[in-house]
């Protein structure tokens, strides 16, 4: 299928039966899609409002109004999230709603789509290039910062995306597992797509299940993601099969560690294609990772500008952004002599502390190639004086580490480590260690979200289950536990589903063990570790142990009448 500039996309000639979209085993067609379109911006052309809001769950549909609308002239305000608050915080930015069935908005001034009708009619009248589009990012504050983008800005880079990879995509289909509302899951999951005759599928998928499950329908498909959802998934799946059904995968939000990077070369035989950008930029540049020098460097993309100022901030001029303007970003860059850059960090992260300065950035790096440790992220609390705190997730062998010399031994370790590259008053003062690091909204580790880790404070932190009743003997026990919506994991832990991490299950058997059953040696090993289902606050659980003195061997698992949560097991040293 020929690409079609996005502005005459209505206008043109493809064949009715032609795939748009997909919902499960339904195809939308051409014809499903001209029909939508066409109604609903007739029914907005009638509308005295001139912004509206374009809050629809589904993709699909989200694509039809975001159309229509522009088609209508009117500009379009694309809210950060679906939440209540949030839609209310806009009222003073949209006059009028676009929402599908799904979506959970104010009905009055409120249009539904999909509008439909029997016309098959083109919208010959090309999309305005100056038509607006309001999206929002996370501001410096953590509050959700408008970014106005002109509707030719997106089109232009759709294009430069098309000249990229648009020959080896040929015609497969897109399946995403970021949200379309965001500038990256609009440009890669809807409008470049629809911009080259590209079907896309509606679905949004949220875990390794669903997204195999759509591969297999269409047999091959480009796999929208990020770094979040990729670094999780290896412990999810094994990537390994998603090799016949993935032609490309792409990554934007973040850089991949060469970690997650690795393990998809070794599964797939290639590293996701990473983006990096933003919404106020566009897209600046891509890579794919390699076990080579260069596996850092950043190729920009087409049409996009790039160079350093005196303070080594990367500056950027492309059609995505203004046009003639150099934007300057928050991004430390080092050029190579072909063009192509390396990325030195956030310039914002670097912070002074006793009146020296410190990348915590650097700081992260650091942390996450030490053996114990997956994931870092570090910030600086503001308390009686600044000190720096580190949010870390555990390996393996990290975890093996806490469970055996516990917390003090493990932070002490790991601030000896970082001794020798820092100075005492630069080390981290206060360590949290969770199952996965606390993300924003748009699946992203800030600032805000690791603060969150840091507010209740040690003395008033809920960290035990209440105890119901329970029950031991010399090599047994059940406990009746009930896990308390006040426990301090819960307000960070996957914020819009709190759950009880599995690393909290895991020390709460040993502790209890340790309780129970005399003369325990050191932690050695964890086998045959199962988590079934997830523990949301105020669960009642039941936790039965049993202890095997001769194997040094402690069993638990966590069940009550809805059936198991997890289980596993304990080996100590004799």
């Amino acid at each position: 299928m020929t690409p079609i500039a996005l502005a005459q996309i209505m206008a043109a000639q493809r064949p009715m039966s032609h795939p748009v979209a997909y919902r499960g085993d339904a195809v939308l067609s051409w014809r499903d899609f001209l029909a939508c379109v066409a109604a609903s911006a007739a029914a907005l052309a009638r509308r005295p409002e001139p912004s509206w809001a374009l809050v629809c769950r589904d993709a699909y549909y989200f694509l039809c109004g975001l159309l229509a609308a522009l088609h209508a002239g009117k500009r379009v305000v694309i809210p950060p999230n679906f939440q209540p608050g949030t839609l209310e915080s806009l009222r003073a930015e949209a006059t009028g709603w676009l929402i599908d069935e799904a979506a959970m908005a104010p009905a009055s001034n409120g249009l539904l789509i999909p509008q439909m009708s029997d016309s098959q009619a083109a919208l010959a009248v090309p999309i305005a290039r100056d038509a607006t589009i309001d999206l929002f990012t996370s501001g410096t504050s953590g509050a959700p910062k408008r970014v106005r983008k002109q509707f030719a800005q997106l089109a232009d880079e759709v294009e430069a995306l098309e000249v990229c990879w648009g020959t080896e995509l040929n015609s497969l289909a897109v399946v995403g597992m970021v949200p379309h509302h965001h500038i990256y899951g609009l440009l890669f999951r809807l409008l470049w797509p629809l911009h080259a005759g590209r079907p896309f599928d509606v679905t949004p998928c949220g875990n390794p299940n669903e997204l195999i499950e759509r591969l297999r329908k269409h047999g091959r498909a480009a796999v929208i993601s990020s770094p979040a959802q990729l670094s999780r998934l290896p412990a999810l799946t094994d990537p390994a099969v998603l090799k016949p059904y993935v032609a490309r995968i792409f990554s934007s939000g973040g850089p991949l560690t060469d970690k997650t990077a690795y393990a998809f070369i070794e599964a797939l035989g290639q590293a996701p294609t990473e983006v990096y950008g933003s919404s106020e930029t566009g897209g600046i540049a891509w890579r794919v990772q390699a076990k080579t020098p260069d596996a850092e460097v950043w190729t920009p993309l087409p049409m996009v500008n790039v160079r350093v100022d005196e303070a080594g901030a990367l500056q950027v001029c492309s059609p995505f952004v203004e046009s003639g303007a150099w934007l300057t970003t928050a991004d430390g860059a080092e050029f190579l002599g072909d063009g192509r850059f390396r990325l030195r960090g956030r310039l914002d992260r670097v912070v002074k502390l006793e009146e020296k300065r410190v990348s915590l950035v650097e700081m992260e790096q650091h942390l996450c190639r030490h053996p114990w440790v997956a994931e870092a992220g570090v910030l600086v609390l503001e308390s009686s004086r600044r000190v720096i705190g580190a949010v870390l997730v555990l390996n393996d062998t990290g975890r093996a580490c806490l469970a055996d010399e516990g917390k003090r031994k493990l932070t002490d370790a790991l601030r000896q480590d970082l001794a020798r590259y820092y100075e005492s008053p630069l080390l981290p003062r206060h360590w949290r260690f969770v199952d996965a690091l606390p993300r924003s909204d748009r699946d992203k580790v800030t600032s805000q979200t690791l603060a969150t880790l840091f507010r209740m404070s040690e003395e008033r932190a809920v960290y035990q289950p209440q105890i119901i009743n329970e029950v031991h003997e010399a090599t047994s026990a059940r406990l009746k536990l009930c896990v308390v919506p006040e426990l301090a994991y819960f307000p960070v832990h996957f914020a819009e589903l709190p759950v009880l991490p599995g690393v909290v299950q895991i020390h709460w058997a040993i502790d209890f063990a340790r309780r129970y059953f005399d003369e325990l040696g050191a932690f050695r090993a964890l086998d045959n570790l199962k988590f079934n289902r997830i523990i949301p606050p105020g669960t009642v659980v039941e936790l039965g142990l049993r202890y095997d003195p001769y194997k040094h061997q402690v069993e638990f698992s966590y069940q009550n009448d809805s059936g198991k949560y997890s289980s596993g097991k304990v080996s100590f040293a004799p």
